[in-house]
């Protein structure tokens, strides 16, 4: 019977240390490519890792601490790059342990589709074609650690600082055309460009109902930052501790939108052609800081008592500036996309 015994486990020197990864690459069909790679060196005191991954199949890959690939599909027509690192190290006489990671990620990803629309009514059959093209470019970075400090008398201090960084353009253009009658063989492949000329072209001049061309674009930028510092005090000859926390984070976040809209009505005079230029521009800020104090107290045995004093503070910040620009002087007019 081995209920209750452990076993002590020691390896030879030559064993204690060592270097393993593994890489893999492929080519393939209509410049399809993927490629991945990742090492770690491992002691008995640390271990660091490193990887690095990109394709443009589609494919949103990551590695595990041990090295394992793992992946999830997406849709659209995605490629990216993903690299990073991470590292544990054990201070020989465990006095300190430091813990952390940091990662870069860029993807280009589009989504793209195209409809044709036959509503059926009592007045007559009304047919649609419409298209939707989203372009988003993602930039993002994050490191975190973890420090841990082990003195005597129970006492532990542990500093988590860790930082983030996003940068994204999206760019978006909707289509759409209604008629009176089925137009397919009158547009062609290149249906599309009647829709975003000034000039409407013979099939909306003579079978549309009415167009719309909406242009979305948008940059944003996002950074936080914060750190988390707890130190927990052990009580000489008792079994009390008294630990402090400290917690402190600041986020900024811009972004820039550019909204352009025009819809042109071919059938009714009654209806107004539609023209909109919108133009926003926020940034925001928060700081967030939180302090407490906890004592606990074994009054007895297995029964704790707890104790806490906090403090927290938060400062938001907003600017936000927005236009019409059509409602100006000068901009209320249609130009060539």
């Amino acid at each position: 019977d081995f209920e209750g015994l452990a076993m002590d486990i020691i390896l030879k020197k030559k064993y204690q240390k060592f270097l393993f990864g593994n890489a893999e690459m492929g080519l393939g069909s209509d410049e399809r490519y993927q490629a991945k790679g990742f090492v770690t060196r491992f002691h008995q005191l640390y271990r660091l890792s490193a990887y690095a991954l990109g394709n443009n199949i589609n494919r949103d890959d990551t590695f595990d601490e041990m090295g394992t690939a793992h992946y999830s599909d997406t849709d659209g027509d995605r490629k990216g790059i993903k690299a990073g690192f991470r590292y544990n190290v054990d201070q020989s006489r465990g006095l300190y342990a430091l813990d952390g990671n940091a990662e870069m990620n860029y993807t280009d990803l589009m989504n793209s589709y195209k409809i044709s629309q036959t509503t059926f009514l009592d007045a007559g059959d009304v047919y649609k074609r419409m298209s939707n093209q989203h372009n988003n470019y993602d930039f993002n970075a994050a490191t975190n650690h973890s420090i841990n400090f082990y003195g005597e008398k129970r006492n532990k201090l542990t500093i988590e600082p860790d930082f983030k960084y996003g940068r994204q353009h999206s760019n978006q253009q909707r289509l759409s055309g209604v008629f009176n009658t089925n137009v397919a063989n009158l547009l062609g492949s290149s249906w599309e460009d009647s829709l975003k000329t000034i000039d409407p072209g013979f099939a909306l001049t003579q079978f549309g109902i009415n167009r719309q061309n909406i242009s979305f674009k948008r940059d944003s930028e996002t950074m936080t930052g914060g750190a988390h510092l707890n130190y927990v005090i052990g009580i000489p000859y008792t079994e009390d501790e008294l630990t402090i926390s400290l917690l402190g984070r600041h986020t900024r976040n811009e972004y820039e939108d550019y909204r352009h809209e025009l819809t042109d009505f071919f059938r009714d005079e009654k209806k107004k052609n539609l023209f909109t230029n919108h133009y926003e521009d926020k940034v925001c800020k928060e700081t967030y800081f939180d302090a407490k104090a906890t004592y606990k107290y074994e009054f007895i045995t297995g029964s704790n008592l707890y104790l806490r004093l906090g403090h927290i503070q938060s400062e938001r910040k907003e600017d936000n500036m927005v236009y019409d620009l059509d409602k100006l002087d000068g901009w209320n007019t249609v130009t060539q996309s």
